[in-house]
């Protein structure tokens, strides 16, 4: 029974702790569904393909209904020919039309084909410029639940340094007490813990502000609180070769540079469309009926029904038509430079990117090196301040420099996660699976 108890208790304090921690899957999954600029830019993609409808490009027939009548109280005097005279007032007039329409456009140039066309890209803007949006998002995320786990790192090693620093007030007070240690060394350990608590303190609140700054980010309430994990993983490991051959083909910003050209081109065949002619047909049916108390007709029936076609072909519009084709083909050379500038700026980043990134990892192998070094250096350091076989301040410079390693540690894994984080962003590789 005992050994139940114990492990009911394992378990509700497992459950508890891990709805306590947030891992980054689980925050890039909250962001992915409630960030507001993620929200906007997924509308915006529904709308344009919402709009990818043929009847939106005219290529489907319309048919109108229609109906208008009044009525009117008239004052008639009318004198005919044959003597006869008509004058009454108060002469009450009822009218009615209605009806029905076909039109239907069959020809344009072959515009509306082309305006087919352009709604299929704009549906595909649509979906590209929301995944910039989502790419800009678990970018923000990324950096953001790194930061937290930055600052919790950080922490920890003030409080492991604190444990460091009770430890010599001790010694030191009992080498005082003793007479084997000075008052001074005594009152500088204490100065120096006091030191690391008020640091602790500033961090934990920079602790806080990194985890607000979280919650914001995946649009929840900015005073939840919440448990990361412990460390920041570096796994991405791809090589120049491929960054370079996957790049131009997966960079959404690319990608939306390709299709404003195709929306350039089609621009130009709509004009161009416009030195054909048009033809329409249509089809009809009308009824007209009135009646007038006081005239020679008194009442009036009329139905009409039958088919009919348009044609219309301009043959001159003061060469306005050709301006606008001369701009065209001036905005698609346009975009072209725009495709080729943005193409070289992803190349330039990527290259940028990819250097500081194995540049970081390089460097943190090192300072990884140096922070294990420390460590050594200081256990030697407390073991000798225990024995009595060095002073205070060998001590402090041990202390000094594994804390600044390992705070280095902490940052430089922070700064190869920036570079990273960036490099996938650049590659497409961000929301793969996302």
């Amino acid at each position: 029974m005992k050994n139940l108890f114990l492990l009911i208790f394992i378990s509700i304090s497992v459950s508890i702790y891990s709805q306590d921690l947030l891992t980054l899957d689980q925050a890039i999954a909250l962001g992915l569904k409630n960030n507001y600029s993620i929200l906007v830019a997924e509308n915006n993609a529904a709308m344009a393909k919402n709009n990818n409808i043929p009847g939106n490009a005219g290529m489907l027939p319309q048919v109108n209904l229609y109906a208008n009548g009044n009525t009117a109280m008239n004052k008639t005097h009318q004198d005919y020919s044959t003597g006869n005279v008509v004058d009454k007032s108060g002469v009450k007039t009822d009218a009615l039309n209605y009806g029905a329409a076909l039109s239907w456009t069959l020809f344009d140039g072959f515009n509306m084909f082309v305006s087919y066309d352009k709604l299929k890209v704009l549906e595909d803007i649509g979906e590209v410029n929301s995944k910039i949006a989502i790419e800009t998002t678990v970018s923000s995320i990324i950096l953001s639940y790194y930061d937290v786990v930055r600052q919790k790192e950080l922490a920890k090693n003030i409080k492991d340094a604190i444990k460091v620093y009770e430890e010599k007030v001790t010694l030191a007070e009992k080498k005082y007490n003793l007479g084997s240690g000075s008052r001074l060394d005594f009152l500088q350990a204490r100065v120096d813990l006091n030191v690391q608590k008020s640091t602790l303190i500033k961090q934990n609140t920079n602790l806080a502000n990194a985890k607000t700054n979280l919650n914001q980010v995946i649009a929840r309430n900015e005073e939840l609180d919440f448990n990361v994990l412990d460390s920041i993983s570096l796994t991405y490991k791809p090589s120049l070769d491929e960054l370079k051959t996957s790049t131009i083909q997966q960079n959404t910003v690319l990608q939306l540079s390709e299709r404003n050209i195709k929306i350039a081109r089609l621009g130009l065949r709509q004009l161009q469309a416009q030195r054909y002619p048009t033809l329409g047909v249509g089809f009809a049916y009308s009824s007209t009926r009135s009646e007038n108390a006081a005239g020679f007709i008194i009442q009036s029936q009329n139905v009409a029904i039958g088919p009919s076609f348009t044609i219309n072909y301009n043959l001159f519009n003061g060469s306005v038509l050709n301006h606008n084709i001369r701009n065209a083909k001036l905005n698609i050379e346009n975009y072209n430079f725009m495709y080729e500038d943005i193409k070289l700026q992803v190349s330039s980043n990527l290259l940028k990117a990819f250097r500081t990134f194995q540049t970081d990892l390089e460097a943190l192998k090192l300072i990884e090196e140096n922070s294990t070094l420390a460590k050594e250096t200081l256990d030697v350091a407390l073991e000798r301040y225990r024995l009595g076989a060095s002073s205070a301040l060998d001590l402090s410079v041990a202390q000094q420099s594994y804390e600044g390693a390992q705070n280095t540690v902490i940052l430089a894994r922070y700064d190869t996660k920036v570079a990273e984080t960036e490099l996938m962003r650049l590659n497409g590789q961000l929301i793969k699976g996302k």
